[in-house]
């Protein structure tokens, strides 16, 4: 799977790219997410272009796709450079992707297989020993992006691009703890991202009022990269639905 989120403040919008291949199956899901403040679920943002069910086109890549339904995904430098496409009714995109620095690998602070941190157990191994992993990479966005009758034009938005790999274990949702997912970026050399868990079991987690330990992530600080070893999350504010508004 791979996922992408900017972030256009001037216009108070966001997109998210999202795709993931089963290749045992030969079948691809994805598409494009836009949303605003007029809407921020699936059922309200200003457009959904998910698809289901699509078969992998013969020689595609996890970044070298083009989908009958019109989502591309090409890479122009690995790591480093990716420029996606999208050409439905009422949407279509034409954005460049290229990273401040290099993946940050989702393992243990020492780097090595055999300790895992708590809370990145699906997403790095799983409990028969099949390898697996994840990674998080920061960088800009530019392009153009046409919804409706509207362009936005992306000018160095900030972006958030993850990829995991390997067999993935199905958890059903009391298995699977409530996590959190925050990242920020001011400059290419100073930016952060952390994961955050919740120690309690979906039919014992109030939700509101909680505070969560943070389990992985990174901190760059004039461009020198740490690891984040002990932290907390908390969410300050929420909305009528429940969807976190302030952190």
């Amino acid at each position: 799977s791979s996922f992408l989120t900017f972030r256009v403040p001037e216009r108070n919008l966001m997109g998210m790219l999202y795709h993931y291949c089963r290749p045992n199956q030969n079948t691809f899901m994805g598409g494009p997410f836009i949303w605003d403040d007029t809407g921020a679920d699936m059922s309200t943002c200003l457009f959904t272009g998910w698809d289901w069910h699509q078969p992998i086109p013969q020689g595609a890549d996890m970044f070298d796709l083009n989908m009958e339904s019109t989502y591309q995904v090409q890479t122009i430098d690995p790591l480093r450079e990716y420029r996606y496409r999208y050409n439905g009714l009422e949407c279509q995109y034409d954005l460049a992707f290229t990273a401040s620095r290099e993946p940050y690998y989702q393992r243990q602070i020492d780097g090595t297989d055999d300790d895992v941190r708590h809370g990145m157990a699906d997403l790095v191994t799983d409990s028969k020993g099949e390898k697996t992993g994840h990674y998080e990479q920061y960088g800009l966005m530019n392009g153009a992006l046409k919804i409706y009758d509207e362009t936005v034009q992306l000018s160095d938005c900030v972006v958030l691009k993850d990829r995991s790999w390997g067999p993935r274990k199905i958890l059903i949702p009391s298995e699977k703890k409530r996590v959190g997912y925050a990242s920020a970026m001011a400059s290419p050399d100073h930016a952060f991202h952390v994961w955050s868990i919740s120690h309690l079991p979906w039919d014992a987690d109030p939700t509101v009022d909680t505070t969560e330990e943070i389990s992985s992530g990174y901190y760059v600080k004039d461009g020198q990269l740490g690891e984040v070893l002990v932290g907390t999350r908390r969410c300050l504010e929420r909305g009528p639905d429940g969807r976190p508004v302030r952190e």
